[in-house]
C-alpha cells in the first residue's frame, strides 16, 4: 500500500500536537532574531566608543607633542616677540663699547652723525677714519688760556681784544685751497668774515704763490699768474654755512706780475695802489718772515692785489721794483668786512691768535 497524504482532523490529539509544535518553533525563531538585534546594537555601541576613545587619545598625544617640541615652542615665541616689537617703540639711552683690537666697518654710502649735545669719547684707544670726515658742529674756539695768555694783564688801562681765525685746508692740484673763518671773540657763533685762497709752493726759490679765490661765499675777480681753474678751485672752499661758492657778477682785469718781482727798500710810493683803509699796522721790520709780510698785505691792501703786494714788498723778490705805473689797480670797491688791526694768520689747519691793544675811552 503506497504512502499517501496524512490528514489531521481538527479536534483530534494529533492536530493539537502539531499546532503546538508549530507555535513553539515560531517563538524560538523570533527569540533568536531579537537576541541577534540586541547583540548587533551592543557591538555597534562598543565599536563607536572605542573609535572615539582612539580619536581622543590621538588628539591628546598630538597636543602634547606640540607643547613638548622645543623647535615649535621657539618659533612660536619668536613669532610672538616679532608681533610685539612691531607694535611697540623701544627707546634706549646707553653706551657702546668696543673691545681692544676690534674694528667697526661702515657702508661706503653710510653717514654717521652725533645728535646735538651728544659726545664721543675715546679712552685708551686709537680712532682711524678712512675717508672724509665732515664736521658740522660749532667752530672750535680758543680756551681761556689760549685766549688771554699766561699773563694776568697788560699793567695799564688798555683793553685787549683778541681775534682768531680757523683754517680749513683741502688739497687741490699741486697746492692747497685754504678757507679762513675770522671771529672777533670766542663768544661769536658765526664768523664775521670768510675768505678762501689757493697757495702753491714754488718749485724754485722755496717761495709760495697765493691766489685769492673768494670772499664771504662769492668768487673774487681772477688774479695771479698761476694757471689754475679759479671756478673749479673755488668749489673746494669750505664756507661756514655749508653752501657753495657763488659766481661773481663783476669782471675785472689785472696786470700780470712776474713772481720774481723785486723788493724795494722803501714803502709804497704815491703812484702805487692805495690801501683800502688807513692802516695803523706798521710794515714788518727788516728780516721779517714771508708770513709777516703776507699778514701786512692782507691788512693793508684789497684782496685782488695781495699777490702784487707780496711780490713788491715781500722778502723773496730778487730784482728792482718795476715802475709804479705797472702796478695793478683794483676795480673792486674795498670790502667793508676788512677790519683795521686784524692781521690774518696763515697756517694749515692751525689756530693762531693775534692780540691787538685797543684803548678804551
Amino acid at each position: 500500500m503506497s504512502e499517501g497524504a496524512t490528514y489531521v482532523f481538527e479536534g483530534t490529539p494529533e492536530q493539537r500536537a502539531y499546532a503546538a509544535e508549530t507555535i513553539h518553533s515560531r517563538v524560538r525563531a523570533e527569540t533568536r532574531l531579537t537576541n541577534g538585534k540586541a547583540v548587533l546594537w551592543w557591538m555597534g555601541g562598543a565599536g563607536l566608543f572605542l573609535a572615539l576613545l582612539g580619536i581622543g587619545t590621538g588628539a591628546a598625544l598630538w597636543g602634547y607633542s606640540r607643547v613638548a617640541d622645543v623647535t615649535n615652542t621657539a618659533e612660536h615665541l619668536a613669532d610672538t616677540l616679532r608681533t610685539v616689537l612691531e607694535k611697540v617703540t623701544v627707546e634706549t639711552n646707553g653706551e657702546v663699547k668696543i673691545a681692544n683690537g676690534q674694528t667697526v666697518g661702515l657702508n661706503p654710502d653710510a653717514t654717521v652723525a652725533v645728535e646735538p649735545g651728544g659726545t664721543v669719547r675715546v679712552e685708551g684707544g686709537t680712532v682711524r677714519a678712512e675717508g672724509t670726515i665732515a664736521s658740522r658742529s660749532d667752530p672750535a674756539a680758543p680756551s681761556p688760556t689760549q685766549f688771554h695768555g699766561s699773563s694776568a694783564g697788560t699793567g695799564n688801562d688798555a683793553n685787549i681784544v683778541t681775534n682768531f681765525t680757523i683754517f680749513k685746508t683741502v688739497n687741490y692740484g699741486a697746492g692747497k685751497v685754504t678757507t679762513g673763518w675770522k671771529f672777533k671773540s670766542n663768544e661769536d657763533t658765526a664768523p664775521f668774515n670768510e675768505y678762501c685762497y689757493y697757495v702753491q709752493l714754488q718749485s724754485s726759490g722755496g717761495g709760495m704763490v697765493t691766489v685769492d679765490l673768494a670772499e664771504d661765499g662769492k668768487m673774487s675777480p681772477p688774479s695771479g699768474t698761476l694757471a689754475i681753474d679759479h671756478g673749479d678751485a673755488a668749489k673746494r672752499c669750505i664756507w661756514f654755512n655749508g653752501g657753495s661758492t657763488q659766481s661773481a657778477s663783476l669782471t675785472t682785469t689785472t696786470s700780470s706780475v712776474p713772481s720774481s718781482t723785486p723788493i724795494p727798500a722803501t714803502l709804497p710810493s704815491s703812484s702805487a695802489p692805495s690801501p683800502f683803509a688807513s692802516s695803523s699796522m706798521s710794515p714788518p721790520a727788516a728780516g721779517a718772515s714771508f708770513s709777516d709780510w703776507q699778514n701786512w698785505c692782507r691788512t693793508t691792501y684789497p684782496a685782488t692785489i695781495h699777490e702784487w703786494c707780496l711780490n713788491t714788498f715781500g722778502p723773496r723778490a730778487k730784482m728792482m721794483s718795476p715802475p709804479a705805473s705797472d702796478a695793478p689797480t683794483s676795480l673792486v670797491s674795498p670790502a667793508p668786512s676788512r677790519v683795521v688791526n686784524d692781521p690774518v694768520p696763515v697756517g694749515d689747519g692751525r689756530l693762531r691768535m693775534d692780540p691787538t691793544k685797543v684803548k678804551s675811552f
